[in-house]
C-alpha cells in the first residue's frame, strides 16, 4: 500500500509540473523541432522530463526513508534534470553531456556503495575499489545513454523504462528490499504522469532531462538489487532488467565506428529506425519493441534464482532472435516486408459491418459497468476509514460537475469517474467478500464480457467514435504490464490484489468507451459512479 501511495504522489506532482512547464516551454525555448532523423512534423514541447523527475523526487523525499542510496539517487536525478534541461534548451556538445552524466553517476556509485568489484564467470578476482568505481560509473553512464538514445518514437523510451521499473519493483519485493521498491514505484509514478501525453502522436516529449533520468533510475536500482548485501541476485540479471536499449546502444555505436564516424554522432541506426525502414508503422514498431522488452523483463523474473551462465544464455538468445530477424529482414526485398507489415494491421475504416456490432457492445458496456461499480462498492467486506475523505472529495467534484452548464464535457467527467472507479476496484479486490470457486467464475465471466464488449466496440467503431477513441502503443503497454504483473505475483502468498491490476484497466477502458459515446441520450455511468461513491463513503464512516 505504501508503494502505491508513492506512485500516486509522483503521478499527481508530475501532472501538475507538466501543466506548468508546457505553458512555459515556448518562452524557455524548450521546443523540439523536426529534422531528418525525427518522425514528428511540428514543434513539440520537450519538458516531460520535468514532470517525471519532479514527481519521482518529491515522492521519494516524502515517503522513502532517507539513507545513502536515497540521497545518492536524488542527487543524480537533480543533476541529470538540470543538465538534461540545459541540453533540451541549448543542444549541448556530446562531451559536455558526458561530463554531466559522470558528475551524476560517480558520486552515486561511491556514496551508495554500488561499485561492482567482482564479475561472475571471470573468476573470483576482486577489482581494486577505485577501479571498480570507475568501471561501474562507465556502466551507469552507458545505461543512461541507452535509454536516452532509444527515445526516438512516441512512447518508446517511456514504455521500455516502465516495463523495466515493473521488473525492478517485483525483484525488490521478492528480495525484501523495501526502499528500492518505493524508489521504483515513485519513478514509475512520475513516468505515468508523462505517458498520458506521449501517446502517438505525442503532445509532449520527455527530452534529455527525462530520458537520462529513466536510464539512470533503471541502472542505479538494478545495481542496488545485485549488490551481495541486497540478496542473492546475479549481476547478470541487470542485463535482462535493462533489456533491449543497452544492446541497441552498443550495436548502433559499433555500426558507426565501422563506417568510420564518431560513435556519438546521431543517425538512424537504432532498432526503431530499422523497423520503420522495413515498412512497419510507428505503432507497430513501438509494440514490437514493447513485446521484446517484456520478454527480457519476464525472463529476468523467471531466472532470478538461476545460475549466471543460464541468465547470460537467456540474454544472448533474446539478442540472437531479435537481431537475427532484423538481419534477415534487411537482407530481403524491402517491399515484401512493407506488404507483410501492412497485413499485420488491418484498417477499421471504410468496411461495412452489421449495425448490431456497432451498437450492441456499447449497450452492454453502458449496462454492465455501472452495475459492477455499484455492486463492488456494496459487497466489499471492509472499507477503511480514510476512504471517507477520498469519497467526500469525489462527491463534491461530481456534484459540481452535475450542476455546471457544461455537464456533457467529457474531460470534466473523466477525472472523478476514473478516480472513483479505481478506488472501488481497489476496495473490492483488497476486501473480496467471496473466495469460492463459483464467485471466481462469476467474476471471470463478467470481466471477460467487458473485455469482449470493449474490444468489439473499438474494432467495429463508426468513424465518429474512432476520432475520439483509438488504440495506441500505450494500450499494448498496459496489456503487457498486466501480463508481467500476473506472471510475477500470482504465485506469491498474500498477494491477493493481483486482481486489482487485472480488473482496473478493464474497467477504465470500458468507462472510456462509454464517456466518448456521451450524446443527448441518458448516460448512467456518472450517476452510477456517484451512487457507488456514496455507498463506500457511508460505509467508511460507519
Amino acid at each position: 500500500m505504501e508503494s502505491l501511495v508513492a506512485t500516486v504522489t509522483a503521478l499527481v506532482v508530475s501532472l501538475l509540473t507538466l501543466g506548468l512547464m508546457v505553458r512555459l516551454a515556448p518562452t524557455l525555448g524548450m521546443l523540439d523541432y523536426p529534422n531528418s532523423r525525427k518522425v514528428h512534423t511540428q514543434p513539440i514541447p520537450r519538458v516531460g522530463g520535468w514532470g517525471i523527475v519532479c514527481g519521482a523526487v518529491v515522492a521519494i523525499l516524502l515517503w522513502v526513508p532517507i539513507n545513502a542510496l536515497t540521497l545518492a539517487f536524488v542527487w543524480g536525478s537533480l543533476i541529470l534534470l538540470i543538465g538534461g534541461a540545459a541540453d533540451d534548451r541549448w543542444d549541448l556538445r556530446a562531451t559536455t553531456k558526458l561530463a554531466v552524466q559522470f558528475a551524476a553517476s560517480l558520486p552515486v556509485v561511491w556514496f551508495a556503495g554500488l561499485a561492482v568489484q567482482s564479475i561472475p564467470l571471470f573468476g573470483e578476482h576482486t577489482i581494486a575499489y577505485p577501479v571498480a568505481i570507475a568501471i561501474t560509473g562507465v556502466g551507469l553512464v552507458a545505461g543512461i545513454n541507452a535509454t536516452n538514445t532509444s527515445d526516438g518514437l512516441d512512447g518508446l523510451a517511456g514504455g521500455e523504462s516502465l516495463l523495466s521499473l515493473a521488473g525492478v519493483s517485483y525483484l525488490a519485493y521478492a528480495t525484501g528490499n523495501t526502499n528500492l521498491l518505493f524508489i521504483a514505484a515513485a519513478a514509475a509514478g512520475g513516468l505515468l504522469g508523462f505517458l498520458r501525453y506521449n501517446t502517438h502522436p505525442a503532445t509532449i516529449f520527455m527530452g534529455d532531462a527525462g530520458s537520462q533520468f529513466l536510464g539512470f533510475a533503471v541502472a542505479v536500482l538494478g545495481l542496488a538489487l545485485v549488490r551481495p548485501e541486497a540478496g542473492s541476485l546475479s549481476p547478470w540479471t541487470m542485463l535482462l532488467v535493462m533489456g533491449l536499449p543497452l544492446f541497441d546502444l552498443a550495436v548502433a555505436a559499433v555500426r558507426r565506428l565501422m563506417r568510420g564516424v564518431s560513435c556519438f554522432r546521431p543517425d538512424r541506426n537504432h532498432i526503431h529506425h530499422r523497423l520503420l525502414d522495413l515498412g512497419f508503422s510507428h505503432n507497430q514498431a513501438v509494440v514490437i519493441i514493447y513485446v521484446a522488452q517484456t520478454s527480457f523483463v519476464f525472463f529476468a523474473i523467471v531466472t532470478m534464482t538461476s545460475t549466471d551462465w543460464k541468465i547470460l544464455l537467456v540474454y544472448v538468445l533474446h539478442i540472437a532472435v531479435l537481431y537475427g530477424f532484423l538481419i534477415l529482414a534487411e537482407g530481403s526485398q524491402r517491399e515484401n516486408h512493407r506488404a507483410i507489415a501492412r497485413l499485420t494491421m488491418r484498417s477499421q475504416h471504410g468496411k461495412d459491418v452489421s449495425p448490431i456490432l456497432v451498437w450492441a457492445p456499447r449497450i452492454l458496456l453502458e449496462t454492465v459497468i455501472p452495475l459492477v461499480l455499484v455492486i463492488c462498492a456494496s459487497l466489499a467486506s471492509d472499507i477503511p476509514d480514510d476512504f471517507s475523505i477520498l469519497g467526500g472529495a469525489l462527491l463534491v467534484a461530481m456534484a459540481i460537475h452535475f450542476l455546471t452548464p457544461d455537464a456533457k464535457n467529457i474531460s470534466m467527467a473523466r477525472i472523478p469517474i476514473f478516480i472513483a472507479a479505481a478506488a472501488i476496484v481497489y476496495l473490492y479486490t483488497e476486501n473480496r467478500p467471496f473466495l469460492s470457486a463459483t464467485s471466481h467464475l462469476t467474476e471471470a465471466v463478467a470481466f471477460s464480457g467487458i473485455i469482449a464488449a470493449t474490444a468489439s466496440a473499438i474494432r467495429f467503431s463508426p468513424k465518429r467514435r474512432q476520432r475520439e477513441f483509438y488504440s495506441t502503443g500505450i494500450d499494448s503497454l498496459v496489456a503487457l504490464l498486466v501480463f508481467l504483473t500476473f506472471s510475477a505475483f500470482h504465485n506469491i502468498s498474500g498477494f491477493a490484489n493481483i486482481f486489482f491490476v487485472i480488473y482496473l484497466p478493464i474497467i477504465l477502458y470500458g468507462c472510456e468507451i462509454i464517456l466518448v459515446e456521451r450524446r443527448e441520450r441518458k448516460d448512467w455511468l456518472p450517476f452510477a459512479t456517484f451512487i457507488a461513491t456514496i455507498i463506500f463513503t457511508l460505509r467508511a464512516l460507519v
